[in-house]
């Protein structure tokens, strides 16, 4: 049995290396220790964002993905997944 290791994303290159082989789940920290489960792929030219708490989708430049909610959580260190 192995066991996960959790990281840290810490830009948004390197959010696009951890989507290169398709879809990955990311948990995104909180105030108050809540987390936001997302899923995230990357196609070479935009983002696409599941959201697990209302099923919503999106898509996100690379430009657009830092100026959003996930962009400035990627800043603040908040942004992890398993491999």
């Amino acid at each position: 049995m192995s066991v996960a290791t959790r990281i840290r994303v810490s830009s948004v290159e390197h959010l696009k290396a951890l989507c290169d082989n398709g879809a990955m789940d990311f948990v995104v920290g909180l105030t108050g220790g809540i987390f936001s489960r997302k899923n995230i792929s990357w196609d070479g030219e935009e983002f696409y964002v599941f959201n697990g708490i209302d099923g919503s989708c999106g898509s996100f430049t690379v430009e657009s993905i830092q100026e959003s909610f996930i962009g400035r959580a990627i800043e603040a260190g908040a942004v992890y997944t398993d491999l």
